[in-house]
């Protein structure tokens, strides 16, 4: 086993979609190895600020997301960005990780019910949230303002809040986001529709 996991991590140096594939085939030739090819993911592809926990699973790191947004899948694809968070990380880079991982644990909440999605830590503090169905990206974000509304404040400070931008591709998605950043006076009303049918 431990000569197995010694290829697939020389295989990420030559290109993270053959760890992918050979997970994969790993995983239909034997159910032994999914302990492995479980950790196996778990190293590479979920982000470690939020990994899987009590259960829930972890969000896809940046390296997740590259892969998966180059499939361009058809969907909706919600991307997030946290609003003022350099204010909280001038103050303080631990303070900063604490409303990430705050943030990244809300978001995963949010989709618990939602059997259709894939959740990621794009970078920083960005966030994409991908569903087949566009009643599932409604409801994600209806869960996701309940969730982040029930979080404390950051050093008793800071109130965290996100912007959203929802399109049929993640960069209909990324040119919404940019538009709602710039609506940010009511934080419900702080989400913007792109080619959304």
């Amino acid at each position: 086993m431990y000569t197995l996991y010694l290829c697939i991590m020389y295989m990420n140096l030559l290109d993270p979609e053959n760890i992918l594939f050979t997970l994969e085939s790993l995983e239909k030739q034997d159910s032994k190895y999914a302990g492995i090819t479980f950790s196996t993911r778990q190293y590479f592809f979920v982000d470690p600020m939020t990994p899987s926990e009590n259960g829930k699973p972890g969000l896809g790191n940046k390296l997740a997301f590259e892969l998966f947004t180059k499939k361009m899948k058809p969907g909706y694809y919600i991307s997030m960005d946290t609003n003022d968070f350099k204010v909280i990380n001038k103050t303080s880079h631990i303070l900063g990780d604490i409303a990430i991982r705050n943030i990244g644990r809300s978001l995963r909440n949010a989709t618990l019910e939602i059997t259709d999605s894939k959740l990621f830590r794009s970078g920083g503090d960005e966030f994409l949230f991908y569903c087949e169905k566009k009643e599932s990206a409604f409801l994600f974000i209806e869960n996701a303002l309940n969730e982040l509304e029930r979080l404390e404040l950051v050093n008793d400070v800071f109130k965290i809040t996100l912007s959203f931008g929802i399109g049929i591709s993640y960069s209909d998605a990324e040119v919404a986001l940019l538009e709602a950043k710039n609506k940010k006076s009511q934080i419900r009303q702080n989400l913007v529709h792109s080619n959304i049918t």
